[in-house]
């Protein structure tokens, strides 16, 4: 009988007591954006770039809102969640080329502040890939059998920075018809330049948008808080195309509808890395 209280007595001061809301991770990203619209691609196709900063939550909903700072230049900007009940908090500032981009978060010490909790993440110096990415078989997306498999090729892989920890390929297809990805392969080695669509996955007359990412990343953790930290340093281009009857290819999407699926990523990515160590310092070098 006294065990049988005491058990009850330790559950009932296990209920009342509240859990801490706790930062799970956080990541920032730097990225220049390309459209492919020839056979080969160069600089003079850069449509944009993008910073991203994100504050992962032990659990959706521990945390309404927070600030990032950055301490040289003295600003602090609101992180917020992208979607009702999110597990993370985001910032996102559009630039309109990579040099806007640099010369607004450069080289620098990001605090993520949350209720009680803080981390820092130092990004020290830029990584970006060793190569662009671009689609080699260009034109084979206008006469695209969609009953049969078909091939999508890279001009190239690449080689991972010197100072990265990990380094990833991404392509994703996406129905702009339905708005809805059509094809997805993540987490690829760097160096791979093939991926096979299965036959039938596209929808003759109906219009895509394909996207492939070359990802560098630095992991690293906060000293003072002990929170796993990721910088991303990538180039991403993309590839408008119909299958079949020519559809009508809407304007590219906006920033933040192009990065929906970067929290599920991000979230992909983040639980892999609990199951791994961290590294104990962090960089970035462009």
């Amino acid at each position: 009988m006294k065990l049988a209280t005491a058990a009850a007595m330790m559950l009932a001061a296990a209920v009342a007591t509240p859990v801490r809301a706790g930062i799970a991770s956080i990541d920032v990203t730097f990225a220049s954006l390309f459209q492919q619209t020839s056979p080969m691609l160069d600089g003079s196709n850069e449509t944009g770039a993008f910073f991203q900063a994100r504050l992962w939550m032990d659990a959706p909903g521990d945390f309404a809102s927070g600030t990032l700072i950055q301490s040289s230049f003295g600003w602090e900007r609101p992180l917020t969640p992208p979607t009702p009940g999110s597990d993370h908090l985001s910032f996102l500032f559009p630039a309109g080329d990579a040099g806007n981009l640099f010369s607004e978060f450069a080289v620098e010490s990001y605090t993520f502040l949350a209720g009680a909790e803080s981390a820092t993440l130092t990004v020290l110096p830029f990584i970006f890939p060793t190569a662009l990415p671009a689609f080699d078989n260009f034109s084979s997306f206008a006469s695209i059998d969609e009953t049969q498999p078909f091939t999508v090729q890279l001009v190239s892989g690449f080689a991972p920075d010197a100072d990265t920890t990990s380094a990833y390929t991404f392509l994703t297809i996406t129905d702009l018809t339905t708005s809805a990805i059509a094809f997805d392969a993540s987490f690829l080695s760097p160096d791979t330049v093939n991926f096979t669509i299965p036959a039938d996955t596209l929808i003759s007359g109906h219009s895509y948008l394909a996207e492939v990412i070359f990802r560098d990343l630095i992991e690293g953790v906060d000293d003072n808080a002990d929170v796993p930290t990721t910088v991303y340093g990538e180039y991403r281009t993309r590839l408008n195309f119909s299958v079949g009857e020519p559809g009508v290819i809407p304007e590219p999407a906006t920033w933040v509808a192009m990065l929906a699926g970067l929290g599920a990523l991000g979230g992909i990515l983040r639980a892999r890395r609990r199951s791994t160590a961290t590294v104990s310092s962090v960089s970035l070098r462009r």
